[in-house]
């Protein structure tokens, strides 16, 4: 009897260090989840398609204002006044005068007067945000007297050709050296923006016949 009792005792001691022994749910041991130890996907950000304010082409040089135009419909006095949007119709020349890489815009008014001579006067501007910037205006002389012979962007600058020997936009342009009528000569100078202003870099003059 003793012997049964005892092996019956030994039972039941075993069954109990078992049972403290088998594991738990990690869920039920700990009360969290596992660790996630996937990667979070790395999020792009996409580049913004270019939108029609990111092209100077996009721009209707008609309707925008222009400053400073000489205005000599009065003999007596030299007079400026500024063009409100739609009331200018320039022709404008596109191509890269800033040197970015990026297209500008050349305006080119010619200058309505009571007499024969023939000036113009130029708008360059370029693109700051997607907003028009104007960075440069100013007017050539008249026929042999440093009139506008061309304008055009080359190479990331801007060439401007003026009728008559050693005219250019900063020198002094009217000489009376030519007959206006019938210039033989004419200036070609460029210009290289530097951020702040254009500055002449190169000017040569040439015999007409030989453009």
């Amino acid at each position: 009897m003793i012997f049964r009792m005892t092996i019956f005792v030994l039972i039941i001691s075993i069954a109990a260090a078992c049972s403290r022994l088998s594991p738990q749910s990690p869920s039920t041991s700990t009360g969290r989840h596992p660790a996630n130890t996937s990667q979070s996907p790395v999020m792009i950000k996409a580049t913004p398609a270019s939108t029609a304010s990111d092209d100077i082409r996009s721009k209707d040089f008609n309707n925008i204002a222009y400053p400073n135009l000489p205005d000599y419909s009065d003999d007596r006095v030299k007079r400026r006044k500024n063009l409100k949007p739609g009331e200018g119709k320039p022709n404008v020349i596109f191509g890269d005068v800033t040197g970015d890489g990026k297209e500008d815009a050349i305006a080119v008014f010619g200058i309505s007067n009571k007499g024969s001579a023939v000036p113009h006067y130029i708008y360059v501007f370029t693109l700051e945000k997607g907003i028009l910037k104007l960075i440069w205006d100013f007017e050539t002389g008249d026929r042999a007297d440093g009139g506008l012979k061309k304008i055009y962007p080359q190479d990331g600058n801007l060439t401007i050709e003026l009728y008559g020997k050693d005219r250019y936009i900063g020198g002094k342009l009217y000489r009376g050296d030519e007959a206006l009528c019938c210039p033989e000569w004419f200036t070609r100078s460029t210009y290289r923006w530097t951020g702040r202003q254009f500055e002449i870099i190169g000017k040569e003059t040439m015999p007409l016949k030989q453009s």
